[in-house]
């Protein structure tokens, strides 16, 4: 654990539970919150395929502090009673744009159904804390970017939700049930996280860009690239799981408003780029063939969020710029194909990433 600067004293021996947790997401967000002193709780599917860094957080944490599986499974809320969390990050959804294409209902049922199987288990506990506290559980649902009606314009969070394919309407639905769980009011109080795009070290899922770069580097073939012309709000994954924690330190210290939803993005001055610009700025020492792919998904191609309430109302600063975020990926990708730890090489950056925290606030 780094030395903890007043800012994260407040999560020091919280109970939090991560579901989602060995996904790429899911693995830096454990890693960085265990890094700043929380008690950390990990829920999610076994990791799957190349998925690495989750394989490797199945060892790193102790069987006490785990569950795997599914939202439906019939050990969950055991698991839920025992670990009490105080604080809940739900990141366990279905998240890939193209597999929603080939499973819909699956996407439905998982984003849909899964989420409200989840957040009325929570409201089941009676009351946040151990038995004799007192206290609402703080959840926070991370949703997407993509839940907006299609603009040319950066979305801010009072605009109209629409979906434009299976997947992002699956997201739109998972917002509607946080909608009806907080009408109902019982023992949780919800907040909804929208960002996406976020690129980082330990993404093993090859429908997204940089692990299909990756994937081609290592194979020696053409990156097939779909919509390469798409803008959209690059971030690093550090980024966003800090704004994330931020956000919920000023929540619980009572430092920022409380708020139904907010945008996750990059800074006002990060230049926002499409996918063959952000490919390019991985030369030349990541370089591979690239063609087109015309989609047949109905997607945004200029996505853009404001997050002027994230960075400009609650003071939450966008750290890592793009060129700084392709280093940091270009190492950790390099380092595990060594044969590095990739929980290693996670925390050595997550620790270097908290040291710029408490130098420069």
């Amino acid at each position: 654990m780094v030395n903890i600067n007043s800012k994260f004293k407040s999560l020091h021996g919280k109970r939090i539970l991560i579901t989602g947790a060995y996904g790429f997401k899911g693995s830096w967000l454990s890693l960085l919150l265990t890094a700043v002193g929380a008690d950390v709780y990990l829920f999610g599917h076994p990791p799957r395929g190349n998925n690495k860094l989750g394989r490797h957080l199945l060892h790193y944490y102790s069987k006490e502090k785990q569950l795997v599986g599914d939202l439906s499974d019939k050990s969950l809320p055991i698991f839920l009673d025992r670990v009490r969390p105080e604080i809940v990050f739900h990141l366990a959804s279905r998240s890939l744009v193209s597999e929603a294409q080939m499973f819909p209902m699956e996407f439905s049922r998982s984003n849909i159904e899964g989420t409200s199987v989840f957040l009325r288990a929570l409201a089941n506990l009676q009351g946040g804390g151990r038995e004799g506290e007192k206290g609402d559980v703080v959840v926070f649902v991370c949703t997407t970017d993509k839940v907006y009606e299609q603009s040319k314009v950066a979305h801010v969070e009072e605009d109209k939700l629409g979906g434009s394919e299976p997947y992002s309407l699956s997201k739109v639905g998972q917002e509607y049930v946080v909608k009806l769980a907080r009408h109902e009011g019982k023992n949780i109080e919800i907040f909804v996280f929208r960002s996406g795009n976020v690129i980082g070290g330990g993404d093993s899922s090859q429908s997204r860009l940089i692990p299909s770069l990756f994937s081609a580097w290592e194979s020696k073939s053409h990156l097939e690239l779909r919509n390469p012309d798409s803008i959209r709000p690059w971030q690093h994954v550090l980024d966003v799981c800090n704004s994330y924690i931020e956000i919920c330190l000023g929540l619980i210290t009572e430092t920022i408003p409380k708020f139904e939803c907010i945008n996750v993005g990059p800074s006002e001055d990060s230049t926002p780029l499409s996918a063959i610009q952000l490919i390019k700025l991985f030369q030349p020492e990541i370089e591979v063939p690239i063609t087109g792919v015309a989609s047949k998904i109905n997607e945004d191609k200029v996505l853009l969020l404001n997050s002027n309430l994230l960075r400009k109302q609650f003071l939450i600063k966008s750290r890592i710029t793009l060129e700084e975020s392709v280093k940091l990926i270009i190492e950790w990708e390099l380092s595990v194909n060594k044969n590095t730890d990739p929980v290693g090489i996670t925390l050595g950056q997550i620790h270097n990433f908290l040291k710029e925290v408490a130098e420069f606030g």
